[in-house]
This record gives C-alpha cells, sequence and structure tokens, in this order.
C-alpha cells in the first residue's frame, strides 16, 4: 500500500486535507471521488519533487504545473481552470484564464480554447497542448512547459543581468562626469577669470545657453544613447542584425547557446508527444525566438516533409553548432532522436546559464575600471587646472 497525500473541496465546498493509504493514484483518486472530495492536489506522501525556487515561478509556469496536477487527477478542465484562476493574482493573464473557462463550457477542447485566448500565451503553446491532449499524456507535456519556461526564464534573467548591470555601472559614471562638467566647471571657469582680473569672463561658443565643453558631453551622451536603441532594435527584429549579434565573441556564443537550448527544449517536448517532424520544427523555429531560423523556417519544413533527418535539416544552420548535429545523427541511428533532443536542451540551458555567469564576471570589473577611468580622468583634468589656479593666485597676491 502507499501513502498519499491530498488537498480539495467536499460537496459544501469545505477545504479538505488530510492522508491516507492506497494501492495506486488511480485508486487513490476513485477514493476520494466517492467520498465526495474534489482533490486539487493528490500526491505521494513518501515522494518529495525538487521544489522550485518561488521567484522562478510566474503565472505561466503556475498555470501549467497547476493543471498537469489537477488533470492528472481526473479532474474536469472546467473546474480545474475556475479552481487554478482563484490562485492568480488579476490582471491579462487572469482574465485570459477565465476566458479559456467559458470556452471550455461551450464544448471547445483546450487547444481551441488557448488559441482564442492568444495574447498571454506564448506562440507555440497551442500546438503543444493539442499534441499533449491527442497523445493522451497531457499533464506530462503541461508539467515539462513548466519546467522549460521556468529553466529558459532563469537563464534569461542570468543573460540581461550579465549585460544590463556592467552597462548601467558604466553610464552611470558617464552621468556623473556629466554632471560634473556641468555644474563645475563652469563655475571653476568663472573664477579663474575674476581672479585673474577679468571683468567679464570671455565669450565662448555655447548651445542653449551651456558652453561648448559642458554641452559636448551631453551631445555625445545622447548620440551614443540614440545609436544604442537603434543598433538593439536592428539586433532584435532582423535577422542580419542577429547574425551580426551572434559573430560577436564570447556574447555570440552564448546567445547561439541559449537559442539552441529554446529550440530543442520545444522540439523534445513535442516529439515525445507523438507530433510529426514537420510540425515539431515548425513550432519550435518559433520558439526559439531566432530571426534566422525564422526565415529559414519554411525550408525546414518543407525539407522536413519531404522526410529527411533532422540533422539533414540543421546542418546548414548558422545557429545550431556542427558538435550538436553531430550528437543528432548518432541520436537518430539509434533511434533515439526524442530523447536526445531533450537531453540537447538541458545541456545547452545549463551552458548558457554558466557562460551568463562567466560574462558577468568579465564584465563587471572591465565596467569598474572604464568607469573610473572616465570619472578619473575629470577629476584629474579639474584637479590640475584648480592646482595652476591656485598657484597662480598666490603668486597674484
Amino acid at each position: 500500500m502507499t501513502r498519499f497525500r491530498y488537498r480539495g473541496t467536499d460537496d459544501q465546498g469545505i477545504d479538505r486535507t488530510g492522508e491516507f493509504e492506497s494501492e495506486s493514484l488511480l485508486e487513490a483518486s476513485r477514493n476520494l471521488r466517492e467520498r465526495g472530495i474534489i482533490a486539487y492536489t493528490l500526491e505521494r506522501a513518501d515522494w518529495e519533487e525538487i521544489s522550485t525556487p518561488m521567484d522562478e515561478i510566474d503565472a505561466f509556469s503556475y498555470f501549467n504545473r497547476s493543471l498537469a496536477a489537477l488533470s492528472r487527477v481526473g479532474i474536469p478542465l472546467p473546474t480545474a481552470i475556475r479552481e487554478i484562476s482563484k490562485g492568480l493574482r488579476w490582471g491579462r493573464f487572469k482574465n485570459k484564464v477565465f476566458r479559456i473557462e467559458s470556452s471550455l463550457q461551450e464544448g471547445k477542447s483546450l487547444a481551441e480554447a488557448i488559441a482564442e485566448a492568444q495574447g498571454a500565451f506564448p506562440a507555440y503553446y497551442t500546438a503543444m497542448v493539442q499534441a499533449g491532449a491527442e497523445s493522451g499524456n497531457l499533464p506530462r507535456v503541461l508539467h515539462a512547459v513548466a519546467r522549460t519556461h521556468e529553466s529558459h526564464r532563469r537563464v534569461r534573467r542570468a543573460i540581461v543581468a550579465a549585460l544590463a548591470y556592467p552597462a548601467l555601472v558604466l553610464l552611470t559614471g558617464v552621468m556623473l562626469t556629466v554632471l560634473f562638467v556641468i555644474f563645475l566647471l563652469p563655475g571653476h571657469r568663472i573664477l579663474r577669470a575674476q581672479v585673474q582680473h577679468r571683468t567679464e569672463v570671455p565669450e565662448q561658443g555655447s548651445l542653449y545657453g551651456l558652453p561648448w565643453e559642458a554641452a559636448l558631453p551631453i551631445l555625445l551622451l545622447a548620440m551614443a544613447l540614440v545609436v544604442g536603441c537603434g543598433l538593439a532594435l536592428w539586433f532584435r527584429q532582423s535577422a542580419r542584425g542577429e547574425r551580426v549579434l551572434f559573430r560577436i565573441p564570447w556574447v555570440g556564443d552564448m546567445l547561439k547557446t541559449f537559442t539552441s537550448a529554446r529550440f530543442f527544449g520545444t522540439l523534445s517536448l513535442l516529439l515525445q508527444s507523438g507530433a510529426a517532424l514537420k510540425d515539431a520544427v515548425a513550432v519550435s523555429v518559433g520558439a526559439s525566438g531566432s530571426r534566422q531560423l525564422s526565415s529559414d523556417g519554411d525550408r525546414l519544413v518543407a525539407r522536413a516533409a519531404e522526410g529527411q533527418k533532422l540533422s539533414d535539416l540543421l546542418r546548414d544552420s548558422t545557429v545550431i553548432s556542427p558538435e550538436v548535429v553531430g550528437y543528432l545523427l548518432v541520436a537518430e541511428d539509434a533511434g533515439r532522436l526524442p530523447d536526445a533532443t531533450g537531453q540537447l536542451g538541458e545541456m545547452l540551458t545549463e551552458r548558457s546559464a554558466g557562460a551568463s555567469d562567466d560574462l558577468y564576471v568579465v564584465l563587471f570589473p572591465l565596467a569598474i575600471l572604464v568607469t573610473g577611468f572616465v570619472v578619473g580622468s575629470g577629476v584629474i583634468l579639474f584637479a590640475a587646472d584648480y592646482i595652476e589656479f591656485l598657484r597662480g593666485f598666490i603668486f597674484w597676491r
């Protein structure tokens, strides 16, 4: 006999929790229904799943994990969706969940309901839910979706932190230098001119009332911000920009690894759910977020429909590395492609997370050094000029 732990409500809507022994999970679920208890969760009491830190769980992960648990014990989907919505915060996602419940009440399938509620869910999510439902393995697919989403979210945050925090430190240093030039340098110039018996400060070029030595750093900073935003938009929105971004040493390798991890993570879920290779490739290309893969999406799907192997499809890709293609070739010959793509997704996710940590270790001290050089240069120049001013003042007295 196995001991199970449950949480649910009875016929009167009163919350019930407890533990009991049963021969199997199916028998335990049947036992609860006979007692008039609708279980929200039902799991083995002697088995502890590795928990996910709460800061890694967002509404999408919570939705998938909860729906997987409730559907596993046989709770009807409309009831499960309604109970899940009670644990969500008010907002767009919760409104979409309400819409899904309404569509299910109208007799539509879960995939159709999610398709009508697009906007709060990833574009590839409908196809994954449909594949899980058709294969009769929806709980496993939903749990895998949540786990993969949490891993990718954690790595994405690490990459953003590795790039954004050093950039913020550098920007702070530049802003301090600009403020120094604006507020200290003009006053110092006026004081020096007065000490040298000048009744008026010599006229110099200006921009909107600011002297050129104060206005020039502001103009350069504004130009740098505009150029930086333009490049970021180009890198994100075009395949050519992404190709240039991927060629940047270290950063490009890290981003290509993370893109490959997203591609193979989604591909593994679909293949394990019984989806055809051409359909799985079409959805995975969109889930990868890569403009290069998306531009080649139609060609990859067409070649997959012709019966070509996955390793042949990705052999000419500039995103997927040759080592990964070689691994896929061996896995296909062994008949283990679904498992191999899952292992690749997990391995590449961990590798991109490690690369982001290494990048942060390098960029942060470098940002500190550059910031110190920028700020220190301004201070030294001002100090040297001020020392010269003091020497002239003492000689004049």
